[in-house]
């Protein structure tokens, strides 16, 4: 592999330019498609654009063409990346431990592992997995594998052990904004505990959550009163679906389900609507894709004239790399009128620029900042679409001519 060619994409890439890079580095492969390192290259730049089976193939043929056993541990860990996206759990669990075999001295594996035990709802070994990362010699991957248990442990509502991992990583490191954010969530929690134990009425807490400083703090302080409220069998359907959202907001994910079996029925409501759609990114993010398809469909039917249902269904298949089926679902919601129209334009754009139609995702990144001039997330893709379309132009799609 040219190494100045090499360099190119590995800077695309650096960049945030994830379709330049894959074009870069596909160029490469079509001179010599069985360069290891290329081959690794490009499976981590496939599974960076969700597009995970093509990355699980190259990802699969870097391993037999490779040699250098340090570098069969880099290719099968970034394997076990895309196994683990498409709820391969076993075999991403097999991939990660030949990892460690064959490159016994990094520890960050144990990383890895403890993500894919959090997956599979295995908290207990996750916990572990990131202890024994957190002995790493490498001050990036220490304070990686704290931040993994502070929020492990804040689902836990281990509030206290969350927080001395925190205060580990700005001792390394400092924080950034959402690390703050975090660290702030557990000092306010665990600064209201003491409060939590009163007896109050759904009214007065949300009184509580809503008349103060603490719906700017954090999800953790939120769930914690919202749980509170929901002890009132009187409360209210909208308590149960912000609840919800900040169930998900700190990774748990079962007990926003729980919810459902709980909650009031109001008929087709904006409650019942957001619920039903924390419950399916919910459902998502434990891997059961076909239920999270029904609650979607679900918050769609019950109000089918607003973008956000659409929007977050179209995220999640984004998600799972089911790029038409998200782009199918998005263009359905491209009909009405929304404040999240700009979000459904840049989702729009990232599926398409996934399918390499280049020119069709810069029209969507395009709308968005039309519509929000300060949408930042967009203009990344943005610049990398015009940057493949100037150097590559639109690749040829046999099927869409």
């Amino acid at each position: 592999m040219s190494d100045e060619s090499s360099a190119d994409a590995v800077a695309a890439f650096e960049r945030g330019h994830l379709a330049l890079a894959f074009e870069r580095m596909e160029r490469l492969l079509a001179d010599n498609p069985e360069d290891p390192d290329a081959l690794w290259r490009a499976g981590d730049i496939l599974w960076s654009l969700h597009r995970f089976e093509e990355a699980e193939e190259r990802l699969g043929r870097a391993i037999q063409f490779e040699s250098r056993p340090d570098h069969r541990a880099i290719a099968f860990g970034f394997r076990a990346n895309a196994r683990s996206s498409l709820w391969r759990l076993d075999r991403a669990e097999a991939d990660i431990r030949e990892a460690m075999r064959l490159d016994p001295a990094d520890l960050l594996f144990h990383l890895d592992l403890g993500r894919l035990h959090v997956r599979a709802g295995r908290e207990g070994v996750a916990e572990e997995a990131f202890r024994r990362a957190a002995a790493c010699d490498r001050p990036d991957g220490e304070a990686d594998a704290h931040l993994a248990l502070a929020r492990l442990l804040r689902a836990q509502r281990r509030y206290g052990e969350a927080r001395e991992h925190v205060i580990r990583v700005a001792e390394i490191r400092g924080l950034d904004f959402d690390e703050r954010a975090l660290s702030d969530d557990l000092d306010r929690v665990i600064e209201i505990r003491p409060e939590l134990e009163e007896a109050r009425g759904w009214g007065e807490w949300v009184d509580r959550l809503f008349g103060g400083t603490d719906l700017e703090r954090g999800p953790a302080v939120r769930a914690e009163i919202g749980e509170r409220c929901i002890r009132d069998p009187e409360a209210p359907l909208f308590v149960y679906a912000g609840l919800a959202g900040d169930l998900l907001a700190v990774g748990r994910n079962r007990e926003v389900l729980a919810l459902l079996e709980r909650a009031p029925g109001e008929g087709k409501s904006a409650g019942q609507r957001i619920l039903l759609s924390n419950a399916g990114r919910a459902a998502a993010g434990l891997g059961d894709l076909e239920r999270a398809r029904g609650l979607f469909e679900q918050a769609i039917d019950v109000s089918p004239m607003i973008t956000q249902p659409y929007d977050v269904y179209g995220a999640v298949l984004i998600d799972y790399g089911h790029m038409e089926e998200a782009e199918a679902v998005l263009r359905r919601g491209m009909t009405f009128e929304e404040p999240t129209q700009d979000e459904l334009f840049y989702n729009l754009g990232q599926s398409l620029r996934s399918q390499r139609r280049y020119a069709e995702a810069l029209e969507c990144y395009e709308r968005a900042l039309e519509l929000d001039p300060d949408y930042d997330l967009a203009r990344t893709p943005k610049e990398d679409v015009e940057r493949v379309l100037a150097e590559f132009g639109e690749p040829h799609h046999p099927s869409r001519s």
